[in-house]
C-alpha cells in the first residue's frame, strides 16, 4: 500500500484500531466489527483493501454526531464537569480558539447579529485572526439568549490559551485551557457561580495550564518516532500497530515511556493524533494537559482543512492546537497522504 488517500470531510469518521495483548486489530467497517491479526492487516497492500480501510468510519460516542436532537442540560453541571456533554444539533454554534486564532462555524439568526458577534471577538481578542464559517440560518438562536451566550463563552474564553466553546439558543459549554494559573482560577470562580440571567451552563471542563502527561509522534524524513508516555502495555502495542499501519512505507521507532496517570480517554486522543499526523507531508502531533497540538506541513490544502474536523473525533474534554502551516514547496515524505 503505497499512501492512503485523504478521508473525505464528508465522511470525517474514520478507521480506528485497537490491538490487543494478542496483537489482534479491531476494524468498525459497514456496522461490523472485523477482527485479523496485525501482520495480515498490515501487510496487504492491495489498492481495494486501502480504499476499503479509508472509507470505514469510526466508532464513536453518538453525542458527537450532530442532529436534530435538542441538548439537555445535566441536573449538576458542576459535577459533569469532568465528564462534559457536548452539544448536538443543527443549531449550534461553535467558537474555537487556538493561539492567536478564532474560528467560527454554525448558524447565527442574521447579518446584524453575526456582525456584533465578530465586534466581541474584536474586543475581547485584539490582533487575533479569525476564520469565520457562520452561516445564516433564521430557524435557530433568534432569542436574546443566544447573543447573551456568546458574549459569556467569549468572555471565559479570553482568559484561555486555547479552548472552544459552544451556544445553542440560552444553553451554552465550554472547554480548554486557562493562559495563567491565576486566570484558570478567575474562569472557575466564574463557571461555579451564577450565570446571566436565562442562560443555562450545560458543560465545562476548564483545565490548569500544567502540562505533566506528555506525549509526541514525528514524521520527519521517512520515519516516525513515537516518545513521551503511554499508560500501559497494550496502549503502547496498539498505537506502535496503528502507526505501522498508517505509515507503512516509513521507518517507525517507539520510544514512549509507560507511566500511569493518563487522562481519561487519553487513547481515542492518541488514536485522532496519528491521523492528524497522517495528513502531514511533515511534522510533530503532540498532546499534553488534554490538548492535541499539530505542527508541521499539510500533505494538501484539503488535508489542513480535515485537521480542524478531527476535534469531532476528540474525546470530550480535549482540544485542538493546529499549527500546522501550507508552503508552496511539496514535501514529498514517504507514507504521507496522497
Amino acid at each position: 500500500m503505497s499512501g492512503l488517500t485523504v478521508w473525505s470531510r464528508g465522511a470525517r469518521l474514520a478507521l480506528a484500531i485497537t490491538v490487543s495483548l494478542t496483537s489482534t486489530i479491531a476494524i468498525f467497517a459497514g456496522g461490523k466489527w472485523i477482527l485479523a491479526s496485525a501482520a495480515e492487516t498490515i501487510g496487504d497492500r492491495s489498492a481495494d483493501a486501502t480504499k476499503a480501510l479509508s472509507d470505514a468510519p469510526l466508532p464513536v460516542n453518538a453525542a458527537i454526531v450532530g442532529d436534530n436532537t435538542p441538548a439537555v442540560a445535566p441536573e449538576n453541571p458542576k459535577k459533569e464537569a469532568k465528564n462534559p456533554v457536548r452539544m448536538r444539533g443543527q443549531s449550534v454554534f461553535r467558537i474555537h480558539l487556538d493561539k492567536n486564532r478564532i474560528k467560527l462555524r454554525g448558524p447565527a439568526p442574521n447579518e446584524e447579529d453575526k456582525k456584533i458577534v465578530l465586534g466581541m471577538i474584536e474586543a475581547n481578542f485584539p490582533g487575533y485572526s479569525i476564520q469565520d464559517k457562520t452561516k445564516i440560518d433564521a430557524r435557530y438562536n433568534t432569542g436574546e439568549g443566544w447573543l447573551s451566550g456568546v458574549s459569556f463563552v467569549l468572555r471565559q474564553m479570553a482568559l484561555l490559551r486555547s479552548g472552544a466553546g459552544q451556544i445553542s439558543d440560552h444553553q451554552v459549554s465550554i472547554t480548554g485551557v486557562a493562559e495563567t494559573a491565576e486566570k484558570y482560577q478567575e474562569v472557575e470562580k466564574t463557571l461555579s457561580g451564577e450565570l446571566p440571567t436565562g442562560l443555562i451552563l450545560q458543560s465545562a471542563a476548564i483545565k490548569p495550564p500544567e502540562a505533566d502527561y506528555t506525549w509526541l509522534a514525528q514524521l520527519r524524513e521517512g520515519s516516525v518516532v513515537m516518545s513521551g508516555h503511554v499508560p500501559d502495555e497494550t496502549a503502547q502495542k496498539a498505537l506502535t500497530a496503528l502507526a505501522e499501519f498508517l505509515f507503512p512505507e516509513a521507518r517507525f521507532d517507539n520510544k514512549t515511556e509507560i507511566i500511569a496517570g493518563a487522562p481519561n480517554d487519553w487513547m481515542q486522543a492518541a488514536q485522532v493524533s496519528l491521523r492528524a499526523l497522517r495528513l502531514l507531508q511533515s511534522g510533530s502531533v503532540s498532546i499534553a494537559n488534554q490538548v492535541l497540538r499539530v505542527d508541521g506541513v499539510p500533505a494538501s490544502e484539503e488535508a489542513g482543512e480535515e485537521i480542524d474536523f478531527l476535534t469531532d473525533l476528540l474525546p470530550l474534554g480535549f482540544i485542538i492546537e493546529n499549527e500546522s502551516l501550507m508552503t508552496d514547496r511539496a514535501l514529498v515524505t514517504p507514507g504521507a497522504v496522497r
